[in-house]
C-alpha cells in the first residue's frame, strides 16, 4: 500500500533515520561487542525524548518504526530497554517496543535465533 506522510512526519522520519544510522547503529554495536555501555544508555535517553507518540515519528506505524525496530530489539535483548535503574529515562522506548511487539507484521520479522 502506498502511503503519503505529512511534511512534518517526513521530517521526523528523516531525523530517526539519521539517529539510527549515525548514532544508534555504531554506538549499539560497540556496546554489544564490549564497548561503552554508559554511552549507549546516554544515547537511549536522548532517543527516548524524540519519541513522538505511540510510534517513533507519528501516531501511526511508519517506515521509521520499520527501520529502527531491529536495532532497538537487539539492544533490548542484550541490555534491556526501560528496565531497572534506566526505566524512567527509557520509558517511551520501552512502551514503543512493547507496542511494536504486539503487531503481527513486526513479530514475523524476528528470527528465532535473533539477528546477530
Amino acid at each position: 500500500r502506498s502511503h503519503s506522510y505529512s511534511e512534518e512526519t517526513l521530517q521526523k522520519i528523516s531525523q530517526w533515520r539519521d539517529a539510527i544510522s549515525n548514532k544508534l547503529a555504531p554506538i549499539g554495536k560497540k556496546a554489544v561487542l564490549g564497548g561503552s555501555l554508559p554511552q549507549l544508555r546516554s544515547l537511549l535517553g536522548e532517543l527516548n525524548d524524540m519519541v513522538e507518540g505511540p510510534y517513533l515519528a507519528a501516531e501511526e506505524f511508519t517506515v521509521a518504526d520499520c527501520a529502527a525496530f531491529p536495532f532497538f530489539w537487539r539492544i533490548d535483548q542484550e541490555f534491556g530497554i526501560g528496565k531497572g535503574k534506566h526505566g524512567k529515562d527509557e520509558e517511551k522506548l520501552r512502551e514503543w517496543l512493547d507496542r511494536c511487539l504486539q503487531l503481527d507484521g513486526v513479530k514475523k520479522t524476528i528470527p528465532r535465533g535473533g539477528w546477530w
